[in-house]
């Protein structure tokens, strides 16, 4: 997951709401995306909780929440993808969801999953695994988490930024301003918008599920 801001002000993989609300007005054809922003920023807020609540709600998102595991303690370089585990007894499985606590761009939360233990001259490394991403910032003693072992909090403002993709939330957005935009009057354009947010949302669970079950998956579609 890579954020559609990566030089805003969210945090590292994922941008804040008021980007993101920017960045689908834009797309929508808004020519002063801000201006209507800061006079409707009550009902994005709401459309943004929505999909929230959509995640939340979810048929798969008990599978996310059943698949967790205890808090570890790790540590991670800069421009390296081995995360070594100094502490905790958890075993990582392949494609195991982990949040290394301020290993991402600016200190901010690295979020990735486990591609495998290391391995040299045969012999796996124990507590050293391979991770997807590349660390942004030198961490030790860092906190290694499962990103997903609660439900999503909701926005309370749109500055706030959840763990939630870019793309699921840009669509989410777009699709519930388009239903109760008076102007749009458009039922084709609601239905293709509506279709786009849904696949997308199935899709963006469904990478987490299928993750977390450790299931056999091509790498591509988590990246």
């Amino acid at each position: 997951m890579v954020s559609f801001n990566s030089g805003g002000s969210g945090s590292g993989q994922f941008s804040t709401l008021s980007e993101l609300i920017d960045d689908a007005l834009r797309e929508m054809g808004e020519s002063s995306p801000t201006v209507l922003k800061n006079l409707e920023s009550e009902r994005f807020l709401n459309y943004a909780n929505r999909v929230v609540a959509d995640i939340n709600r979810h048929p798969s998102s008990l599978d996310v929440l059943d698949n967790t595991y205890d808090d570890q303690t790790g540590s991670i370089s800069s421009g390296s993808n081995e995360l070594v585990i100094s502490s905790g007894s958890v075993t990582f499985s392949t494609y195991t969801p982990i949040k290394i606590a301020g290993a991402g761009a600016s200190n901010s939360d690295l979020y990735s999953f486990v591609l495998g233990s290391k391995v040299v001259g045969g012999n796996t490394v124990a507590g050293t695994y391979r991770i997807a991403d590349a660390a942004d910032t030198t961490v030790s003693g860092a906190v290694v988490s499962n990103p997903y072992k609660t439900r999503i909090k909701r926005y309370t403002a749109i500055t706030n930024h959840r763990a939630i993709d870019d793309e699921v939330m840009l669509e989410g957005l777009k699709s519930y301003y388009s239903i109760d935009d008076t102007d749009t009057n458009n039922t084709g354009l609601i239905t293709l918008r509506s279709g786009i947010y849904t696949n997308t949302l199935n899709n963006w669970i469904g990478s987490i599920t299928n993750i977390q079950g450790a299931l056999t998956v091509e790498i591509n579609e988590y990246t």
